[in-house]
């Protein structure tokens, strides 16, 4: 049996938090052993440890925002000294065959890799745009510190090709993959008019998720038959742009028809309560796991036409593409589906069926399995 040491950026259960616990409870258990470091307790160390996972909290080293301040750099390298020698002590006496950091913003895998000599896998969930220096520092350490990397979606891929050509003979798309069938399906109104509609948009509450671009494309709707659901929290030292979309929720004149509801695990049941799902992000999803979920509940997916969104969502299939921040395009597209309760069955059973073809976990848990084989070889 291999063991795996995996590595995890947050205890949450977002996207990349979601992908870890199912691949960490996924794996063939006969032929695969996964520890998994994370630096807080929280609902994601509790799901795994519920899934029989062996997990260690560690103060693990993270490329945060105020790693690129000049303060930030000078402190790094007492940091990872830190970090680095409390992965030593969680894992003392253990056998690890590999290493696996799943996201790019981790650090402390990459260096204790490089220090016990082991072969090193970076999961990288993420597209850096800005900071320059962020761009440019992550392409060298994944140059420098990966054996494997494996993008999220093909569109991550391009990014850090583009960054550091030297990547291509290591690098691999795995898309995310998810359970194909929820825990209950349902089925958008056959009739759309039969109102009122709940037009939904899933995520993070945070700068670029669009929800105050949702926010202005549903009062130019202006139809009292529709309802507006934002469905998550905000970031830890973020919550002001929550506090921010409630207050211009307030001051909306469709106020009466929207409501935030917080970060739940009972993803299944949210999308019970969604008829059509917006994934209006202003800046590229590199995956976009949230759309993949409303497609498996047989939802229409209304998505930022950029980065791994189109991937996920067929243009005219399994759902509309916009242009990125069009307000003009989100209002048509949502006018056009909330008018239209055939085209949104259509859909939401062509997306159904395209999670079961291309987006299994099954799949995803096998290139995964087939990667840890050919890293040992």
């Amino acid at each position: 049996m291999r063991t795996i040491l995996l590595l995890h950026q947050s205890a949450e259960l977002y996207g990349s938090d979601k992908m870890l616990l199912a691949l960490a409870s996924g794996l063939e258990r006969s032929r695969f052993r996964a520890i998994v470091l994370l630096p807080e307790e929280g609902p994601l160390a509790e799901a795994l440890c519920a899934a029989g996972i062996e997990v260690r909290v560690v103060p693990l080293l993270l490329a945060e925002r105020s790693c690129w301040s000049l303060a930030g750099l000078l402190s790094l390298p007492q940091r990872l000294r830190t970090s680095l020698a409390a992965i030593d002590a969680a894992v003392a006496g253990e056998q690890i065959d590999w290493v696996h950091s799943n996201t790019l913003a981790l650090l402390s895998g990459a260096f204790w890799a490089r220090r016990r000599r082991l072969p090193h896998l970076w999961h990288v969930h993420e597209i850096v745009e800005h900071p320059k220096l962020a761009k440019v520092a992550f392409g060298w350490l994944l140059r420098r510190y990966a054996d494997r990397v494996v993008c999220v979606s093909q569109a991550v891929a391009d990014f850090w090709l583009t960054v550091c050509p030297a990547l291509r003979g290591r690098m691999r798309v795995v898309h995310n993959g998810i359970e194909t069938e929820p825990a209950a399906v349902a089925l958008p109104h056959a009739d759309a008019r039969e109102a009122p509609l709940t037009i939904g948009l899933v995520g993070r509450i945070n700068r670029w998720k669009g929800q105050l671009l949702l926010l202005r494309a549903f009062e130019q709707l202006a139809d009292p038959g529709l309802r507006l659901l934002f469905v998550g929290s905000a970031p830890p030292g973020q919550e002001h742009f929550l506090q921010q979309l409630e207050a211009a929720i307030a001051a909306s004149p469709c106020a009466a028809q929207i409501r935030i509801h917080p970060f739940t695990r009972d993803i299944d049941a949210v999308w019970q309560e969604i008829d059509i799902a917006v994934v209006p992000s202003t800046e590229p999803e590199p995956f976009g796991l949230v759309a993949l979920e409303a497609m498996r509940a047989g939802k229409p997916v209304v998505a930022a036409a950029h980065g791994g969104l189109r991937e996920i969502v067929v243009d005219g299939e399994s759902g509309l593409w916009v242009a990125p921040g069009d307000v003009g395009a989100l209002v048509a597209a949502l006018a056009r589906l909330a008018g239209d309760g055939g085209l949104c069955a259509s859909m939401g059973a062509a997306g159904r069926a395209r999670c079961r073809a291309q987006f299994s976990l099954s799949a995803h848990l096998r290139a995964f399995e087939t990667l840890y084989a050919e890293m040992t070889q």
